[in-house]
């Protein structure tokens, strides 16, 4: 009984301690670990980004994938004709687009600052917001880094917390 009670009293212990730490950042390829500071607060501005990850420089342009959280009350249909809107206006082309349980995922290239740039994102409703992962690379790049930028998106989800 004592044993039992022991690792009971351990494992308690254990799940408090997790929890303290909810914000771990680990990337075991580079040997590295970061307990990232909680974001609260800082998450209700219109636009704010969550996380920027990169790849390696290649020439002038590192290929990135950035997540931002945005204010959005509407629903996905109403997120997917605003951000065709805004692929119109800049004049970018969607090669792809599709709906997915709980969201969007788009791939679309065009110029921006003289660059052409080519660009895979998946948005995720939860609440009043849209949580966007959104990979870019420049175009010229795209088909060295596609595949580790794509299924780094496609991996992106929300969790319960």
């Amino acid at each position: 009984m004592k044993f039992f009670s022991a690792l009971l009293l351990i494992g308690t212990c254990l799940v408090a301690q997790a929890d303290k730490t909810q914000n771990i950042y680990i990337a075991k390829d580079l040997g590295i670990s970061m307990e990232v500071p909680a974001a609260t607060g800082s998450t209700d501005k219109i636009n704010t980004v969550i996380a920027s990850f990169g790849l390696p420089f290649s020439g002038d342009f590192q290929p990135s994938i950035n997540i931002i959280k945005q204010k959005f009350s509407g629903t996905l249909a109403d997120y997917d004709k605003l951000s065709r809107n805004q692929f119109k206006t800049m004049q970018w082309a969607v090669l792809s687009s599709r709906k997915i349980d709980g969201g969007l995922v788009y791939e679309y290239t065009g110029k921006l600052r003289k660059k052409y740039f080519h660009f895979y994102a998946k948005a995720l409703k939860k609440d009043n917001c849209i949580y966007l992962a959104t990979a870019t690379s420049l175009k010229s790049q795209w088909a060295q880094f596609k595949e580790k930028l794509i299924k780094s998106v496609n991996s992106f989800k929300l969790i319960k917390n």
